[in-house]
């Protein structure tokens, strides 16, 4: 017995230094983002004595980046950063990407920064001989691969996304903690928007870190001159639409000398008409009140609307549009959109991500289904009022959904299976996301026609308002909801088992 107890207090103590090694263990980190000036519109260089960078640039903004990490509480010799998330390019384009690569460490008892070997293969940085520095720091030039994903080649000039869960442009190591997060940012020239982050002074903005999931951090810049900003403001909802003008080429500004400095501009379009305006703002007033009145909204939300030719394309030069949802603070979200979505269900669509407060981890199995799918339903219904229209939308998509080849593994599986949103549109399977939007959206119209729509409206929005009382949402309350309503275990079953 004495045995056992003293090995039960071995164990315990093991435990406790291990925990406090652990924690003693914890890197704490501050980001610097820095926006430089727009480069020039010029097709070739314009002019040899402008500030210009030293490597190709695809975006329209010059980004510097700094990571400094606090090394006081880490006592081993070497290092490893990695990238989150990764882009497929990155073992071929690590340098484009990461430009000018270099770390720093800083003496102790000094100011003064020594440059530290490295070793970088796209996704990891080896860190081999630490020195027994206290401050390392890391300094780069960043793009994103965005140009690579984006078939609309005319965005690159007015919209420069990054989109931290597509390509990360920072880099973690494990108990790593982010303290702060500084933006510097040309906004003469510029609109900016980013996650959880407010400006402080004028070209100067920090991230709320507490409100920070997953070091999901994106942002976004706008270049002014290549947009028109509509506001309407009521008392619940003001909405900034931000329309972009497109682009020209500017053939007057042809010049051809020895040099060949300049060639030709690229300059924005002249301003969209007002009917186009107009129209654009009514789709967007209907689609908020639709949503305002179904979750029966009584805060105040900002909703930032940018459009950009936002898609993908496959070999046949189809296209796929796509848009973004991004909450910027507590109440209010930056919505980035392909321009077709003003006058379809794809603009309501990404309205009400920025009204379901709550939603399901990630990594839980109905995160796709609250998330999007019933977000993609409600869309659809709020757009089309008339239920024989409305019944051909929901059957058009089921029908390209059993359309793609059947071979593919995820149309073989539920919802509750998935766990990444992945369009591919060159294989002919569409990865998952017909099972999200095409699949899912259809079952859950055919179970609300079998209970009566004005019913399952109904039903959803009781169950919205108790997600908004609770601050919780899943499947277990939702079915509580619908059990409360009449609908049995077994109908419920049925509908669960098909989606």
């Amino acid at each position: 017995m004495k045995k056992k107890t003293r090995l039960d207090l071995l164990i315990y103590i093991m435990l406790i230094i291990s925990i406090t090694n652990a924690k003693s263990q914890i890197i704490n980190c501050d980001l610097e983002i820095n926006v430089l000036t727009s480069k020039s519109d010029s097709l070739v260089k314009a002019d040899s004595t402008e500030n210009e960078t030293n490597y190709t640039l695809l975006g329209i903004y010059p980004i510097t980046i700094t990571q400094t990490f606090n090394l006081s509480d880490y006592s081993r010799d070497s290092l490893i950063l990695h990238l989150e998330n990764k882009s497929s390019f990155n073992q071929i384009l690590s340098s484009f990407f990461f430009h000018n690569l270099s770390i720093f460490y800083q003496v102790t008892g000094s100011s003064i920064l020594m440059p530290m070997n490295f070793s970088f293969n796209g996704d990891s940085i080896i860190i081999e001989e630490l020195y027994h520095t206290k401050k390392i720091i890391l300094k780069y030039n960043y793009q994103s691969d965005f140009p690579m994903r984006n078939a609309g080649i005319n965005t690159l000039y007015f919209m420069q996304p990054q989109i931290c869960d597509w390509h990360s442009y920072f880099f973690t190591c494990n108990n790593m903690k982010i303290k702060k997060i500084k933006f510097c940012i040309p906004d003469n020239q510029s609109y900016f928007f980013a996650t959880q982050t407010r400006q402080i002074s004028t070209g100067e903005y920090y991230t709320d870190i507490n409100e920070v999931k997953d070091n999901d951090i994106s942002f976004y810049l706008l270049k002014k001159l290549y947009y028109d900003k509509i506001s309407i403001n009521n008392k619940k909802v003001k909405i900034n639409i931000f329309l972009n003008k497109g682009v020209q080429i500017d053939t007057n500004s042809l010049v051809v000398n020895h040099t060949f400095n300049q060639i030709e501009r690229i300059q924005p379009k002249q301003d969209l008409s007002s009917e186009y305006k107009q129209k654009v703002i009514g789709q967007v007033k209907k689609s908020q009140q639709k949503i305002t009145d179904f979750f029966n909204f009584k805060g105040r939300i900002e909703l930032n609307i940018a459009d950009a030719d936002l898609y993908f394309s496959d070999k046949e030069g189809k296209k796929y549009v796509w848009g973004k949802t991004t909450q910027t603070s507590k109440d209010s979200y930056f919505i980035t959109i392909d321009t077709t979505f003003w006058f379809t269900s794809d603009l309501t669509h990404e309205m009400i991500h920025a009204f379901i407060k709550e939603i399901p981890s990630p990594k839980d199995s109905t995160y796709f289904l609250f998330n999007e799918s019933i977000v993609e339903y409600l869309a659809i219904c709020f757009n089309y009022e008339d239920t024989q229209k409305r019944d051909s939308v929901f059957n058009e998509k089921y029908r390209y959904y059993q359309s793609l080849n059947d071979s593919s593994l995820w149309l073989q599986h539920s919802i509750f299976d998935i766990k990444s949103n992945i369009s591919l549109i060159n294989g002919g399977y569409g990865g998952t996301s017909p099972l999200i939007y095409q699949k899912t959206p259809y079952y859950i119209h055919l179970f609300a026609k079998e209970i009566g729509e004005d019913n399952f409206f109904r039903f959803l929005k009781e169950f919205y308002s108790d997600v908004q009382k609770k601050k919780e949402i899943n499947i277990t309350n939702l079915k509580k909801t619908f059990n409360k309503n009449g609908i049995s275990n077994n109908q419920w079953q049925n509908f669960i088992n098909k989606l």
